[in-house]
């Protein structure tokens, strides 16, 4: 028997490759005949590792294996053993020049860009700012114009370095004890 289909799409709230999050109104509740189906569906799934609900939110947690099976694939599936009217997609912002995020987002990279080209890719924005923040400290310090204090422009240059090359840092950190503890086993 088919699902008797329900004039809500399934949303998806949530997407980042081997996880996904998808929800609906019709899934809250402990007793949601939805939400079973749409979780039956999907764990029998190949490429599906794991699917968790949760009835206060209404929303299905699909984790699966990125290449194995494609996340649109389990939205659809999910909607028409739910019984819902289709996929939206929330996770995906559209990308309207207009709004301001998406216009400071685009600026940045445009900047960056620019940094890359002017330096001869020898460096980029994420180097950049923290130099220019820590420079602002200096003259901070050295002039005492209307600038913040000094030592507080060296923390933003610091804190916004670290943020911008935790990754890098992070890295290069795990490498160092790698070879730390191969030379140290010697």
């Amino acid at each position: 028997m088919a699902p008797l289909r329900i004039a809500e799409p399934l949303r998806l709230v949530h997407h980042h490759p081997g996880r996904l999050r998808v929800r609906a109104d019709v899934l809250r509740g402990p007793e949601s005949a939805a939400a079973a189906a749409a979780k039956s569906a999907l764990t029998g799934m190949p490429g599906v590792s794991r699917v968790d609900y949760s009835e206060f939110t209404g929303s299905l947690l699909i984790e699966y294996t990125p290449g194995a099976v494609e996340p649109d694939a389990l939205c659809s599936r999910a909607a028409q053993a739910a019984g819902l009217d289709g996929v939206t997609d929330e996770a995906t912002p559209p990308n309207n020049p207009r709004e301001p995020a998406n216009a400071v987002a685009l600026s940045a990279r445009v900047l960056d860009e620019v940094a890359r080209a002017l330096t001869g890719e020898r460096t980029d924005l994420k180097t950049l700012v923290p130099a220019a923040l820590a420079g602002a400290a200096l003259f901070s310090f050295l002039r005492r114009p209307l600038l913040p204090r000094w030592e507080t422009l060296l923390w933003y240059s610091y804190s916004t370095f670290r943020d911008l090359n935790g990754d890098a840092m992070d890295k290069a950190a795990r490498a160092d004890l790698s070879a730390l503890r191969e030379r140290s086993a010697r």
